[in-house]
């Protein structure tokens, strides 16, 4: 399950959009001060957090977040106008920092937020796909077919959730 916070509701719609149809699970919260009973209530393993968002302003919310003992894996979208944000960001323990520039095509953007996605699992993904070349004898040539599938295993197992809410609600 992924968490979306952001005020932007293009952006919003937009990478929820994007992320269902590749599979993932994506919930937002109704209102910003719905966004962290929602992570309290649904664990999320992934939250996309815009740095742009106000009243909590993204840095407090994470400071929150963490406070909350949340432990998952926190993507910031962060740009110039808040850059001076980045080390607060940097000390509450985020996985990625991706500059978020707004333009015209949000699919430079949304490719870059997926990678760091699957980033993010690389070590489990890793260690995965090993133990399937291992258990099928080490067959040379199969690595990457074994990549592939322990891959899809393991986003699966940490992503996907079915019940999730339209990606046009939430009005944060």
């Amino acid at each position: 399950m992924i968490v979306l916070v952001t005020y932007n509701h293009e952006l919003r719609q937009t990478l929820c959009s994007f992320l269902r149809e590749r599979g993932y699970g994506v919930s937002i919260p109704e209102h910003r001060e719905d966004a962290l009973p929602l992570v309290q209530q649904l664990h999320p393993k992934v939250i996309v957090l815009d740095m742009y968002n106000t009243e909590p302003n993204g840095l407090t919310f994470l400071k929150q977040l963490r406070a909350s003992g949340y432990s998952g894996k926190v993507i910031v979208l962060n740009g110039n106008s808040n850059r001076m944000m980045t080390p607060g960001i940097l000390q509450q323990k985020v996985d990625k920092i991706i500059c978020h520039i707004p333009s015209q095509n949000p699919a430079p953007l949304m490719d870059q937020i997926e990678h760091s996605i699957r980033s993010l699992f690389r070590e489990e993904i890793e260690n995965r796909a090993f133990e399937k070349f291992l258990s099928r004898g080490k067959r040379t040539g199969e690595d990457l077919a074994d990549w592939i599938e322990a891959e899809a295993e393991i986003l699966n197992s940490q992503l996907k959730e079915t019940k999730t809410q339209d990606c046009s609600s939430g009005r944060i």
